[in-house]
C-alpha cells in the first residue's frame, strides 16, 4: 500500500519538472498580482502554499548580501592576471 500512495505523490508533483520551473514562476507572478489570471486548478495550488506575499516577492529579488557590481567579466584584467592570458588585455593596460 505505501507504494501506491508514493505513486499518487508523485502523479500529484510531477509537474513540477525543473523544465517547468520558469512557466510555474511565470504563473505564481501572476497568481500574485492576480489570483483570478490562472485557472481554478493552479489557483488552488497556490493557496494551499500559505505564502506571504511580500516573503515570495523578496525571494525572488534575491538575497540582500549579493553582489551588485555585477559578475566578473570574461575579458576583465582580473580574469587575464589570474589565467595568464594577457593578449586580450594588454593594449589596454599599456595606455593606463
Amino acid at each position: 500500500m505505501a507504494r501506491q500512495a508514493t505513486n499518487d505523490a508523485f502523479l500529484k508533483t510531477s509537474f513540477l519538472d525543473g523544465a517547468n520551473a520558469s512557466y510555474i514562476e511565470d504563473l505564481y507572478a501572476r497568481y500574485q498580482s492576480d489570483p483570478g489570471s490562472v485557472s481554478s486548478d493552479w489557483q488552488e495550488f497556490f493557496a494551499a502554499l500559505k505564502e506571504k506575499r511580500e516573503d515570495v516577492i523578496a525571494e525572488a529579488r534575491g538575497a540582500s548580501w549579493q553582489r551588485t557590481d555585477g559578475p566578473i567579466t570574461a575579458n576583465s584584467e582580473l580574469v587575464a592576471a589570474l589565467v595568464g592570458n594577457w593578449l586580450p588585455t594588454e593594449p589596454v593596460i599599456g595606455k593606463k
